[in-house]
Formats: structure tokens, C-alpha cells, sequence
């Protein structure tokens, strides 16, 4: 049995602005490795599995033995006074579609899956280049702006309340309640207080958003869910809050992050925006390398069902593991050339939106906001470049972002 021990400070500065460096050694002298101090809001304990090769994590996150399943919380790691509060706020996320296991996530997903095809997701593309226009109108006789804030999180949520079915007057409130929820699930200091009184509003209103669609069925996401719920599927009214809730947290932040990355890599290498302003027809490979090179999600949480072993590591049953997308979608041995940035790669099978049954259930959607974003910004922007020192990352391990992004033109 071979055992590694890794010390890893996952939130340091030098790891967060640069993480691939840390991710190569890894993958050569210790792929798969335990850290005996490592610990999230996920884990059911201390300690997990690390893994950082792309043969190894497509095995993990597509085997139906390890389980997506989120772990008890362990309210004793809270202040006594914290901990109601903390369980009201984790309960909604563990009964996610996001933490479950077939036959249940079978089950979810089937349902909401009838919205997210290919056909209804292609014939948004009018409804998304609107929301873009209308953003990029507000850029004209500006000489700066920065990008996160007055786009990249914009933008999503007013897809995403579209799709669901919410009134386009809410988006400005429902952003903020969405960017309360990021900031708390990626570990940022939020008061717990406020990010109660925050999910509060925020399930009150979806509520009131399911009462008024079932009196008045229209086009819509939440309609469709409404109807497959009182055509005998089952799906509880708390699974349905459930659902529009983990929609617009996790469709949100991943594409956010994804949205903001590409503009950004495309900056960082002026010789690749050069190619992609010659031939806009390569803007869909351009997303896709995009979302290899900096994956909006950098790792996932796994849980071992049973015992099994993995280059020669002996994992047991109820330990957890994390899957380094990120490193993956960097790995050599998968990506020729895995540390450049090809927007002409062919055959890009990246795990930017994960893999298996877990796959991004919005995938398709993200892709296509990506797509008119830059496409667009291209097109009525031919020239525009980085404010030197204009960027700073997300101090987050588990999601690749900016927290700013300045752009003048």
C-alpha cells in the first residue's frame, strides 16, 4: 500500500494565483494522495483523498460505487449559538440534486432535463444576445469598465430568471441574493445572521413564485416543473424549491466565473485574441479551451461507498475524495501541449463542467452565454485591453474566478 502524505496550503496566495505549477508535481510523484488536515463544508471528516490525474478522476467521477452524496454536517465544529442556524442554511443543500445519488438524482434530473435540451437551449440564443446588447449599450462613450461586476455576474442571472420564469424587475434583488450565497458556500466571512435573513427572502420568494406560476401556468421552466408535478411525478414542494434554488446558485457562479476567465485568458495571450478576431468561426473552440485552461470549478467532492484501491492506495469506505478537475484538464498525458492556450484544439474533451452522470446540467446554456459574449464583444469592440494591475482572483480554492477584471478601451 502506498500512502503519500500532502501538504498542501490550498488558500495561499501564491497556490490560488498559480495553482498548475503545484498540480504538475503532483500528477508525476503523487497522484493520488491523503491529507491527513484537509477539510471542507463537504467532508465527513477530517482527512480526504486527493486526486490529480485525468484517467483516475474520469474512473472516480463515473463510477456509480463512490457516492455524490453530501456527508452529515457536524454541527460540533460550530459555536453552540451557530449551529440551528447552520443547519437550516446546509439543510436545502444536501437535498440538492447536486448531492444525491441515483435513483433519486435519476429521478430530478429526468424532470428538468426535458428544459435543458438542445433545441430549447439553441433557441435562447436570440433571448441571450438581448441581455447582451443591452449590457454592452451601457459601455459606449466609456473610456474604462470593470467587467465582473457590470457583466460577467449580470449577465447569467438574467438568463437564468428568464429560463425559470421570474419577473425581469426582481433581477437586481435576486442577484443580490445569489451573490450572498456564493460568497457564503465558497467559505467567504458572510454574518451568519445576514446570509439567514438573506436565504430567508430568498426561498420565501421562490415559494411565492411557485404559488403564482401554479394559478397562472405559463412558458417557463418553473410552469414545466409544476406540470410534471401535478401529472403524478413525484417531486416535492421542497425538492421544487430545492431545484430553482441550486439553478440560479450553481448556474450563476460557474458561468460567471467562466464568462470573466475567457475574456481574461484571451487578454493574457494577445497572439490567440489575434487569431480568434481574424476568424470569429473559431469563437466554440475558443470557449472550450477556455474552460480546459481555467475551470470555473476547480475540484468536486466524492464519497467511497466501499473499499477499493487506486494506484495502489488502499481507499475505504466513507472517506471522502476531491477530484482536481482543474489538474485534469492539464494533464499531459491527455492534453498535448496542456500548458498553452490553443483556442484550435481539436478534440477537447475537458472536465470544466465535470463528467458522468453529474455532468453540468446547464452546460449547454453556459456555453452558449460564453459564446454571444465574446462573439459580441469582438464584434463592437475591436480594440480593448487589460488596465495593467486591473485583475485580482477570487480568494477561493474551489472556484476559478476574478473578483475584478478592468478593460479599456
Amino acid at each position: 500500500m502506498v500512502t503519500t502524505e500532502l501538504n498542501l496550503d490550498y488558500l495561499s496566495p501564491e497556490f490560488l494565483e498559480n495553482p498548475y505549477p503545484t498540480f504538475a508535481k503532483l500528477r508525476a510523484e503523487s497522484p493520488v494522495v491523503w491529507d491527513s488536515k484537509f477539510h471542507t463544508g463537504f467532508s465527513s471528516g477530517v482527512g480526504a483523498w486527493h486526486i490529480f490525474k485525468y484517467a483516475d478522476i474520469q474512473s472516480i467521477l463515473r463510477d456509480r460505487q463512490i457516492s455524490s452524496e453530501m456527508p452529515p454536517l457536524e454541527l460540533e465544529r460550530y459555536p453552540a449559538e451557530a449551529r440551528e442556524i447552520i443547519s437550516q442554511l446546509f439543510s436545502i443543500t444536501q437535498k440538492s440534486i447536486l448531492f444525491s445519488d441515483p435513483p433519486k438524482h435519476t429521478r430530478l434530473r429526468s424532470l428538468v432535463s426535458k428544459t435543458f435540451t438542445t433545441q430549447i437551449i439553441e433557441g435562447m440564443g436570440l433571448q441571450i444576445q438581448e441581455n447582451v446588447n443591452s449590457l454592452l449599450d451601457n459601455w459606449q462613450n466609456t473610456q474604462e469598465i470593470e467587467f465582473i461586476e457590470n457583466f460577467a455576474e449580470i449577465l447569467p442571472v438574467n438568463v437564468l430568471s428568464d429560463l425559470i420564469g421570474f419577473p425581469r424587475k426582481d433581477y437586481e434583488t435576486i442577484n443580490n441574493w445569489v451573490k450572498n450565497e456564493v460568497e457564503f458556500l465558497g467559505g467567504s466571512p458572510v454574518s451568519l445572521e445576514l446570509m439567514y435573513q438573506s436565504r430567508t427572502e430568498f426561498l420565501n420568494y421562490i415559494q411565492e413564485q411557485i404559488l403564482q406560476h401554479r394559478q397562472h401556468l405559463r412558458k417557463d421552466l418553473l410552469s414545466d416543473l409544476i406540470m410534471a408535478q401535478e401529472e403524478g411525478y413525484y417531486l416535492s414542494d421542497e425538492e421544487l424549491q430545492g431545484m430553482i434554488w441550486l439553478l440560479l446558485n450553481a448556474g450563476y457562479e460557474t458561468t460567471v466565473n467562466a464568462i470573466g476567465n475567457s475574456i481574461f485568458l484571451l487578454l493574457k495571450y494577445p497572439e490567440q485574441l489575434k487569431l480568434l478576431r481574424e476568424n470569429l468561426s473559431l469563437v466554440e473552440t475558443a470557449v472550450e479551451e477556455t474552460l480546459r485552461y481555467e475551470a470555473p470549478v476547480q475540484f468536486i467532492h466524492r464519497l467511497a461507498k466501499n473499499d477499493f484501491e487506486l494506484q495502489g492506495n488502499l481507499i475505504k469506505a466513507g472517506q471522502d475524495i476531491y477530484a482536481w478537475l482543474a489538474s485534469a484538464n492539464h494533464d499531459p498525458d491527455q492534453f498535448s501541449e496542456s500548458e498553452s492556450l490553443n483556442i484550435t484544439r481539436p478534440n477537447n474533451q475537458h472536465f470544466g463542467f465535470g463528467t458522468g452522470i453529474h455532468l453540468c446540467l446547464g452546460a449547454a446554456l453556459a456555453r452558449l452565454q460564453i459564446k454571444i459574449s465574446i462573439k459580441s464583444i469582438l464584434q463592437r469592440f475591436p480594440e480593448f485591453h487589460l488596465r495593467t494591475g486591473g485583475y485580482k482572483g477570487k480568494p477561493s480554492a474551489i472556484a476559478r474566478g476574478l473578483k475584478y477584471l478592468w478593460l479599456v478601451f
